[in-house]
């Protein structure tokens, strides 16, 4: 499999959209220092094209399981002694299971897998918009760094694999039907493996915090951010008091 791009997404967010996209991230983090909410935080705020590997196949997979149907059973109710309580009785809920077996075929066009360790944070990151690549040129990739690939396509598939066995084994329990599914085994083929090495754009930043570099990325297209930051101990501290006072004042209130 090679390693040379084939396609590339362009950037849809310019820096300002970059920037709000990570002032809108920090609003909505708990419990983080007042640090990295001051403006100016984000160091080395930056465009990165990241290579992404796009895998496609067809599969077939043959399962078994159960298809359970909940219903209702009117059970009279005893006493003590266990004697029947001629003057009432209750429902319970019971299920009947039946065994079923099936073909489930997929097709998978659009699995993607990150191909670069660095910037950190761009294997979390997703939703490509893969109908907006165009081909790979010189051009296309102009002024801006191109991350390197340093993870294996054989690594990629067996992610690759993983993401579409989990995503059969949701289909096959979704076939089954029923008010209850039990799938209990799946035996999967591919076949018709493709695979194409695009690049991702990516906003990459970092801040400083107790002698700390802490990454950031910010999808280039939908501006959906991953990264990683501290906690303050002393806001941790006070929402912990906090709720150590509202148990004390619950107590008193129900309990005198």
């Amino acid at each position: 499999m090679s390693d040379i791009p084939r396609a590339v997404i362009p950037f849809v967010l310019d820096r300002v959209a970059a920037e709000a996209a990570l002032s809108r991230w920090v609003e909505g983090l708990w419990f983080v220092p007042r640090g990295i909410r001051r403006p100016g935080a984000f160091e080395n705020l930056r465009p990165v094209f990241v290579p992404y590997r796009v895998f496609e196949a067809d599969t077939v997979s043959h399962y078994e399981g159960w298809h359970g149907e909940h219903h209702w059973v009117e059970r009279g109710v005893h006493d003590a002694d266990g004697r029947p309580d001629l003057t009432g009785s209750h429902e319970t809920r019971e299920t009947s299971w039946r065994r079923v077996r099936g073909t489930l075929e997929r097709h998978y066009g659009d699995v993607v897998v990150c191909a670069a360790t660095r910037p950190e944070g761009a294997d979390r990151l997703d939703s490509w918009l893969l109908n907006k690549v165009v081909a790979h040129t010189p051009e296309a990739v102009q002024g801006v760094e191109v991350a390197a690939v340093d993870a294996s396509a054989e690594a990629g598939w067996e992610r690759a694999e993983q993401v579409m066995r989990r995503s059969i084994e949701w289909a096959c329990a979704e076939e089954i039907g029923g008010d209850e599914q039990r799938v209990e085994t799946v035996e999967t083929t591919l076949s018709n493996p493709v695979h194409t090495l695009a690049l991702m754009p990516v906003w990459a930043a970092s801040y400083r915090f107790r002698g700390r570099e802490w990454p950031v990325v910010v999808n280039g297209r939908t501006g959906r951010v991953e990264g990683q930051h501290p906690y303050s101990r002393v806001r941790l501290a006070a929402a912990f008091a906090g709720l150590v006072a509202l148990a004390e004042l619950t107590r008193q209130v129900f309990f005198g």
